[in-house]
C-alpha cells in the first residue's frame, strides 16, 4: 500500500527521476499522511464507498515498524483479517490503489 501511494504521488508530481530536494516526501511511512499526499484522502469515505472505508480501517492498522517485530507475535486470524482488507475486491485497498497509480 504504501508504494502503491508513493506511485501515485510520482505520477501527480510527473517525475521521471527521484527528486532529491523531495527525499524526505518519500521517506514518508505514514499510510494516512500519504494518502493525503496522493490526494486520495477524500475518497475514502463511508458515505462514498462504505466497503474501501471498512477496508482502509482494517489494513491502517498495521505498522511499517512491525516488520522489526519478533516472529510469531501476531497470530493468522489478525494476519488475515490485513491481508483480506488488502486483497478483497472490487474495494480491498490494495485494489483500489492500483486503479489509481
Amino acid at each position: 500500500m504504501e508504494l502503491a501511494l508513493k506511485a501515485r504521488i510520482w505520477r501527480l508530481l510527473g517525475l521521471k527521476d527521484y527528486p532529491l530536494e523531495l527525499g524526505q516526501v518519500f521517506k514518508i511511512h505514514n499510510l494516512a499522511h500519504l494518502t493525503v499526499l496522493a490526494g486520495l484522502a477524500v475518497q475514502i469515505d463511508v458515505r462514498k464507498n462504505k466497503d474501501l472505508f471498512e477496508n482502509w480501517s482494517k489494513a491502517v492498522k498495521w505498522n511499517p515498524e512491525q516488520r522489526y517485530d519478533a516472529p510469531g507475535k501476531y497470530n493468522a486470524r489478525t494476519t488475515k483479517v490485513i491481508l483480506d482488507s488488502i486483497r478483497e475486491k472490487p474495494n480491498g485497498v490494495l485494489t483500489w490503489l492500483s486503479k489509481r497509480w
